[in-house]
C-alpha cells in the first residue's frame, strides 16, 4: 500500500519538474525543476524498499525504470541550463 501512495508522489514530482524543464509550468508553481526531480527521486527510492519488502517484482521493475526515466531528465536538465 505505501508503495503505490510514493509511486503517485513520485509521479505527481516528475510531470511538475518535467513541466517546469520545458517550460510549461503551472502559473503560481513553486520550486525548480531540479526540486521536483529530486523529490520524485526520492519517492521513488521509498516506493522500491516498500514493494522489495512486499515481493512485488514487476512493479519493483516498474519503478525502477520510472527512476531511471528521472534520472535522465535531471540530466537532460543540468544540461540544458549548462549551455
Amino acid at each position: 500500500m505505501w508503495g503505490d501512495v510514493r509511486i503517485a508522489r513520485a509521479s505527481r514530482c516528475r510531470l511538475r519538474g518535467a513541466g517546469h524543464a520545458i517550460g510549461i509550468a503551472r502559473p503560481g508553481a513553486r520550486g525548480s525543476a531540479r526540486h521536483y526531480f529530486l523529490r520524485a527521486r526520492e519517492e521513488c527510492l521509498i516506493a522500491l524498499q516498500a514493494l522489495a519488502a512486499d515481493g512485488d517484482r514487476v512493479l519493483e521493475g516498474e519503478v525502477a525504470l520510472a527512476l531511471a526515466g528521472i534520472e535522465y531528465l535531471q540530466f537532460v536538465n543540468w544540461m540544458r541550463t549548462a549551455d
